[in-house]
């Protein structure tokens, strides 16, 4: 018989892979007995498993990621009923009446007056960190492609700057545990999945990523994914990790416009140089924001 341990570590390698699988498929049908399947559980277990352990329906779990990518999507777009019409197939919707529909619902506002509302595209950048009213500039970045990396993962969900040093030891004793060296030549990564204007706070997502030259077998809260390659633009970040939202501020409101760059559907990087530390009045953080880019 497994120990509570053992059973709580099943339960989260076991719920890890169907939320990614999520996370890599909302414009396709998500049925409770497909994502039962991947789990390996029976329907009834599997809806009262993710239930317990992410304090919402999967459903309801499935509607909110969908709606606010889609809302993330509509802030840096150019809107246009041939743009809403893919990004709500890209949510999952059928028709765009049926999004619109939905998304009122959920956000209190069409998506046009969403676009239109310029606090909530100021705010969208500012993934995590401390509101700042200290000026702050960016140095002239770098772009360049990157190629896909595999990395083991630990998903923290609530607020980013909780998230503790803690954490990254986790990771890296797991990645030692495997043969890796961590010491002297392991690549750390973030990666914020939510913004502060769209998601509430105790649902954003941050996985913490250590970069793997092979594949991995998950245990437990630790994870394996697959992070997309393709043309990043690169910019370090000055400062402590907590004013970080002051360089993605400065990011999209000021270089993006002028450089003629268009986003693509990914998600940022955070690359570490050194562990972070979430001192608030430690300066020297080592973080390089990274932004993905369309192919030119």
């Amino acid at each position: 018989m497994k120990s509570s341990i053992e059973t709580v570590k099943d339960h989260k390698e076991r719920l890890n892979k169907v939320v990614l699988y999520i996370q890599n498929n909302l414009d396709k049908s998500l049925s409770v007995k497909n994502l039962a399947a991947i789990a390996c559980l029976s329907p009834y277990h599997f809806h009262r498993l993710f239930t317990a352990y992410y304090g919402e329906t999967l459903n309801d779990f499935i509607r909110r990621v969908r709606l606010e990518r889609a809302a993330s999507l509509i802030c840096h777009s150019n809107f246009s009923n041939e743009k809403i019409t893919s990004i709500a197939f890209d949510a999952g919707y059928e028709t765009p009446a049926a999004f619109s529909k939905a998304f009122r619902q959920y956000f209190g506002k069409a998506p046009s007056e969403f676009k239109s509302d310029r606090a909530h595209v100021v705010r969208q950048y500012q993934f995590h960190g401390e509101p700042s009213k200290i000026k702050h500039t960016i140095t002239p970045c770098a772009i360049s492609v990157i190629r896909e990396q595999h990395v083991a993962f630990l998903r923290v969900t609530g607020s980013y700057n909780r998230a503790s040093e803690r954490t990254w030891n986790i990771l890296l004793n797991f990645a030692m545990s495997k043969g890796i060296d961590c010491e002297n030549n392991a690549t750390l990564l973030g990666i914020p999945h939510d913004c502060s204007s769209i998601t509430k706070e105790d649902k954003r997502r941050y996985d913490f990523c250590i970069i793997v030259d092979r594949d991995i077998k998950p245990e437990g809260e630790v994870s394996m994914q697959i992070v997309e390659g393709g043309r990043y633009a690169f910019f370090p970040h000055q400062g402590s990790f907590h004013n970080i939202s002051l360089t993605y501020k400065e990011i999209f409101l000021n270089w993006l416009p002028k450089s003629g760059e268009k986003l693509r559907n990914a998600p940022c990087l955070e690359v570490f140089s050194k562990l972070p530390t979430l001192n608030p009045f430690h300066e020297d953080t080592g973080i390089e924001v990274c932004i993905p880019l369309h192919k030119n």
